[in-house]
């Protein structure tokens, strides 16, 4: 929990999002920060949650599935997927990332295999097939960094995330 602590205190810089077609989105500072809180909330709820292959709810989960459910909570359907999920969304350098991006990884095939969302500061929360269960680690790890892949980030189009609905015993678990 510690390192929820951590992130809850770092400041964060307003996000954006550059689309394909050229048009820029904003996040602002305050929205940013409600989604910052958000997922540091899912975060405290989910951590530990035994990891399944193939399971995709907030009893037992895979990768996909985590990312899957977390982003449901904000109202966002994504692909069930972490192959699929990685043909969503707009590119993202690595240098780049910001809060929330989805994180990608070739592990056990030469596509997409594990996806975990980006938390800041390097860190980002997954269903570990290592750990079995919903993990924080760094992109930092070797291991990591060797399977690396690429990072998406959403596209807020007006997104203002009040309405995004807070993680309770009910939808978490």
């Amino acid at each position: 929990m510690l390192l929820l602590e951590q992130l809850a205190a770092t400041d964060i810089e307003t996000a954006q999002t550059a689309m394909q077609d050229g048009t820029v989105y904003y996040v602002p500072e305050s929205q940013h920060n409600r989604l910052k809180d958000f997922l540091i909330s899912v975060a405290r709820q989910t951590l530990g949650i035994p990891y399944k292959f193939g399971s995709n709810t907030f009893m037992r989960t895979d990768c996909s599935g985590y990312v899957q459910n977390v982003f449901s909570l904000m109202g966002l359907q994504l692909p069930r997927s972490a192959r699929e999920q990685f043909n969503i969304g707009e590119p993202v350098d690595r240098k780049a990332l910001s809060l929330g991006d989805l994180v990608f990884f070739r592990t056990y095939a030469p596509f997409p295999s594990h996806v975990g969302i980006y938390l800041g500061n390097n860190l980002f929360i997954h269903a570990s097939t290592f750990a079995k269960k919903v993990t924080i680690d760094s992109l930092n790890m070797p291991y990591y960094v060797k399977r690396f892949l690429g990072a998406k980030r959403l596209p807020v189009d007006g997104t203002d995330f009040t309405g995004l609905r807070e993680p309770s015993k009910e939808n978490i678990r």
